[in-house]
């Protein structure tokens, strides 16, 4: 584990203690929302070659967890997003994905107006399927997260979340020296950007 997953684990284990003490009117809480993400892979080879691939479409995402009265919450969080990709210079072949992601999160609200959360997913699946000349392979590793959510009513938010995904193993065909993307890329970069809509149950 890295340091910063190191960090984030030490500030979730703070942010449980502060919920234990709070008032007893906190609550708990579960969060189903639905939304649109844009999402940006990009694969650096050892010989420097760039594979650039896009993927866009809606997300649904679920939390469920607690928040005291203080404002202060812990949740639990899973989302997912299907669609096709489209990869750069590729113009036919157009392979499906699916992008798993779960985790946990800590956020703090202001005034029942706005929350600002921090997050840390050590489940990130991103899975493609063979199409043409694209042969499947899927990606594992870690993200982390840093979002706000707006309410403009009561149990109806409406949040922005962005997604620094890191990738540390790939699975396929054509990857037969091991899983570790090292063996393989020199670089991957991967972020996403989401616009979500939920309701607070």
């Amino acid at each position: 584990m890295n340091k910063k997953a190191i960090l984030f684990l030490v500030l979730l284990v703070t942010t449980s203690g502060i919920s234990s003490n709070a008032k007893a009117d906190g609550a708990i809480i579960i969060e189903p929302g639905i939304g649109y993400k844009e999402e940006s892979l990009k694969l650096t080879d050892l010989s420097q070659n760039l594979t650039k691939v896009s993927m866009k479409g809606p997300v649904g995402s679920l939390k469920i967890g607690m928040v005291s009265a203080a404002g202060i919450s812990l949740l639990l969080t899973g989302e997912q997003m299907k669609g096709k990709a489209t990869i750069d210079g590729n113009l036919t072949d157009k392979p499906k994905f699916t992008h798993t992601i779960a985790g946990f999160q800590v956020g703090v609200s202001a005034m029942n107006a706005m929350k600002i959360y921090l997050g840390y997913s050590p489940h990130n699946k991103l899975a493609f399927e063979t199409e043409g000349t694209v042969q499947g392979f899927t990606l594992s590793g870690q993200t982390y997260t840093a979002g706000v959510m707006f309410f403009p009513f009561r149990y109806i938010g409406l949040g922005v979340q962005y997604n620094i995904n890191q990738f540390k193993e790939v699975e396929g065909s054509q990857y037969t020296l091991g899983k570790e993307t090292d063996l393989y890329f020199d670089k991957i970069d991967s972020t996403d950007l989401s616009v979500t809509l939920s309701i607070m149950l």
